[in-house]
């Protein structure tokens, strides 16, 4: 499937990689969100090569996780 995605494909840090498999929602930093300025909406998140998952990006620079429960890592 990650062959078949060309757009809205952000790439994410190895710190939000374990914030995202806890099922928090991420904030972007400043350099994300100068990258990833024209993009709202529905993306794939991406850790170096790997498709980990999807979201929403907000206008805020947020991406709100939709990762299922049995997915999440539990403390």
């Amino acid at each position: 499937m990650k062959d078949q995605i060309k757009e809205h494909i952000v790439e994410i840090t190895q710190e939000q990689v374990e914030k995202w498999f806890r099922g928090n929602n991420l904030e972007l930093t400043p350099e994300q969100r100068v990258q990833y300025k024209g993009i709202i909406g529905y993306v794939a998140v991406r850790f170096n090569t790997d498709l980990i998952g999807t979201g929403k990006l907000t206008e805020q620079g947020a991406i709100l996780s939709f990762l299922p429960k049995e997915r999440r890592i539990r403390n």
